[in-house]
């Protein structure tokens, strides 16, 4: 099996079990209501527990999903940003590998056109000064 293969499988991979794992719990949590309040307790308009509107589908403050970034999010910028890392790593890697090689012919290819300019100019002065 190619790397690319095994790679491609092992992200898939690990996305499934993330996004299995991390789901929300089956109860949502609540808030507890006192259906009576004695004679003489002063309510406050701001407490939530008096009242709490149960027909809104917005979340409480506390649940997972409000996060801007959750576990999915973080691997998929992962599984984004690993292949782009990587091919950056192994071009980067090539280049310097192959600079490292060839330095000998580009240093053999500068005398050469060094060389070739010398006979040149020399060529022009004998026939300038015949």
């Amino acid at each position: 099996m190619s790397s690319i293969k095994i790679l491609i499988i092992s992200v898939v991979y690990a996305l499934y079990c993330e996004t299995s794992f991390s789901r929300s719990p089956a109860v949502e949590p609540f808030v507890e209501i006192e259906i009576e309040t004695k004679a003489n307790q002063k309510i406050n308009p701001n407490d939530p527990a008096i009242y709490f509107n149960f027909e809104s589908t917005t979340l409480s403050k506390n649940s997972r999903n409000d996060s801007p970034l959750n576990s999915f999010h973080i691997f998929l910028m992962l599984g984004i940003a690993l292949p782009v890392v990587s091919w950056v790593l192994v071009w980067n890697n090539m280049r310097t590998r192959a600079q490292k090689e060839n330095a000998p012919n580009v240093q053999t290819l500068s005398n050469y056109k060094l060389n070739r300019e010398k006979k040149k100019s020399e060529e022009e002065q004998i026939k300038k000064a015949s």
